[in-house]
């Protein structure tokens, strides 16, 4: 688990060559569960590097491993997307969200729109011309 770092000071997880802490209590969850990760024991997996080790030897754990056990237990998986999507929107601009993730800008508008955010009054998106 080498983008893992776990010590006395906390939890993070390196996302390319940054380093992110992880908060409480999303990191006592990690801690809990980088102790007891599934599929290590196998006589050709038992020192994974991957933080969700797959069933083949040396292979992380499939999405769709991964969305179908999420679904088992109750998580709408696009409901919690939708929601983080219109949390965004309501700190960064539309626009900017299309942009960063490849969405069509009239659907992050939407998103937008229902989430309330008021956008229309940003400096940079007004015709005062």
């Amino acid at each position: 688990m080498d983008e893992v770092s776990i010590s006395v000071d906390g939890l993070e997880i390196r996302f390319g060559k940054d380093w992110v802490p992880v908060p409480e209590p999303f990191a006592e969850l990690i801690r809990e569960y980088a102790s007891n990760r599934p599929n290590m024991n196998t006589a050709s997996n038992p020192h994974s590097n991957w933080l969700f080790p797959g069933y083949a030897p040396g292979k992380h754990m499939h999405a769709q491993s991964v969305m179908r056990g999420l679904r088992k237990i109750g998580i709408n998986l696009q409901g919690a997307r939708n929601s983080a999507l219109r949390e965004l929107v309501l700190e960064v601009p539309p626009a900017v969200v299309a942009e960063m993730f490849s969405y069509h800008a009239a659907t992050a508008e939407r998103h937008a729109q229902a989430a309330g955010a008021t956008w229309s009054s940003y400096p940079a998106l007004r015709d005062d011309g």
